[in-house]
Order: C-alpha cells, then sequence, then structure tokens
C-alpha cells in the first residue's frame, strides 16, 4: 500500500512520484507562479520529466532563432516574438521547478549570488573553464 496521500481533488503529480493538490485548492488568490503551474499542469499534465526537458529545449532553439533574426535586422515584429519565446521559455521552467519542488525565487536568488561571485572568480561553479 502507497504512502501517498490522497487528495479528493485534482492533483499535480511530481517527478519524485509524490503528488500534490492544485494550487486553488489551497488559497484563493493565486500568484503569477500560481496560475502558470495550474494552467500548464491542465494543458501538458505530463508525470514524465523528461516531456518537459524536450519542450524547454525547443523553446530555447526557437528563442535562439529569433535572437538571431533580431541581430540580423531587428523590426518591431521581432521584437515582439522575441518577448513571446522568452515567456514560453519561462513558463516551460516554471512548470519544470513546480514538478522539482524548485523554489523560483531561490533560484534567481541563486543566480544572481554565481553572477556577483564571479566578479572575483570567473571559473566560479563553471564545469568549463575558459581559456
Amino acid at each position: 500500500m502507497s504512502n501517498d496521500v490522497k487528495y479528493p481533488y485534482p492533483v499535480i503529480h511530481c517527478v519524485d512520484g509524490g503528488q500534490l493538490p492544485y494550487p486553488t485548492q489551497e488559497r484563493k488568490e493565486l500568484t503569477v507562479e500560481e496560475r502558470a503551474v495550474e494552467l500548464f499542469e491542465k494543458l501538458y499534465a505530463e508525470k514524465y520529466f523528461k516531456k518537459r526537458m524536450l519542450k524547454l529545449k525547443e523553446e530555447c532553439l526557437e528563442l535562439v532563432e529569433v535572437i538571431d533574426e533580431v541581430y540580423s535586422s531587428p523590426t518591431d515584429g521581432q521584437l515582439d516574438r522575441l518577448e513571446d519565446e522568452m515567456s514560453d521559455v519561462l513558463g516551460v521552467i516554471t512548470h519544470m521547478a513546480w514538478l522539482m519542488k524548485m523554489d523560483l525565487d531561490k533560484l534567481l536568488l541563486m543566480a544572481i549570488d554565481k553572477s556577483e561571485r564571479r566578479i572575483q572568480d570567473p571559473d566560479y561553479k563553471r564545469r568549463l573553464k575558459k581559456t
């Protein structure tokens, strides 16, 4: 018999096999992150994390394509596309972080810390050293 908590309403299936209740079941007002996760779970309720990784790769490739276009010949329409593709990448990352029970604010603070430390030590937390 499983030790999983059984919720009487829809749940989010986490990458570790656990479950979380949808955010709407816990609070009346949702944060932007909770709204995104709720929507992405309804649209892309995939228990398999690898599918979300593939989606992230797809969205990142689309973002790179638009960035290349913007730098080669910028137009107003391309800037709108750039914003659209960045929002897609952020949406997938938000969903993946939720599935892995990671806090987005903490992740952003970690990125800030890493960047600040690289001012003094350019190789800080680099897997591949700069040459």
